[in-house]
């Protein structure tokens, strides 16, 4: 998108550059044979106030075939997608797991790592103030994690979030089962346990779960 805009950028101000020499030798040209460039003058002033016009719908419809191509192709992004927004571990949809609250799934996953190692931390993780705070307080190595979180509790956990947030919010389950059997993938080029990762050849592990989640409810 920023590429297009530069693009965009660039070409109004050269237009406008060469506008405003063109009015001017038109100008001078018609004056000069008693001809009246009245309609002309306030046609051609008008260029920066139709051109942005201009410009803004060629990247409303640039944005749009790019969204369509996508859907074609039957890929749905989590961190960029309108139709998934709601996937993501940061979304403000609170989860109550054990009688606890959460105010994300994001808060659940990353207190969850302390949960047989320290308990007084877990509960620093669970009431950050932001999902943020919470990714930052999970990744403290000060902070000993479950031993087997990378051999399995880690998938584990993240199933019992995703659970909690499809169960206890109706719009989110909509929003899954509305996907109907498209590939769903966490963009993130930080990620690619996670994510799809910097060279889109993650294992996407959120992505195949919400997919596996989906699945379920579908046979169901």
């Amino acid at each position: 998108m920023f590429p297009i805009l530069s693009f965009f950028l660039m070409l109004y101000f050269l237009i406008g550059f060469v506008f405003g020499v063109v009015l001017r030798r038109l100008m001078i040209y018609f004056n000069g044979h008693n001809i009246n460039a009245a309609w002309l003058y306030k046609t051609l002033l008008a260029w920066p106030i139709t051109l942005p016009i201009t410009i803004a719908f060629t990247i409303y419809h640039v944005v749009k075939i790019y969204k369509e191509r996508q859907m074609a192709n039957g890929i749905l992004y989590i961190n960029k997608d309108e139709e998934v927004r709601f996937l993501t571990n940061f979304s403000h949809h609170a989860i109550i797991v054990d009688g606890k609250t959460y105010a994300t799934s994001e808060h659940y996953f990353q207190a969850a790592k302390f949960f047989e190692t320290d308990l007084n931390w877990a509960k620093k993780v669970r009431t950050a103030k932001h999902p943020s705070d919470a990714f930052r307080l999970g990744k403290d190595k000060a902070h000993p994690i479950h031993p087997k979180w990378d051999k399995g509790e880690a998938i584990k956990h993240m199933r019992i979030a995703l659970m909690a947030k499809l169960e206890q919010h109706d719009v989110v389950r909509k929003q899954l089962l509305d996907t109907g059997k498209m590939k769903i993938v966490e963009r993130a080029d930080w990620d690619a346990v996670w994510g799809d990762g910097p060279k889109r050849n993650g294992k996407n592990q959120l992505g195949r779960l919400w997919m596996s989640i989906r699945k379920e409810l579908t046979i169901k």
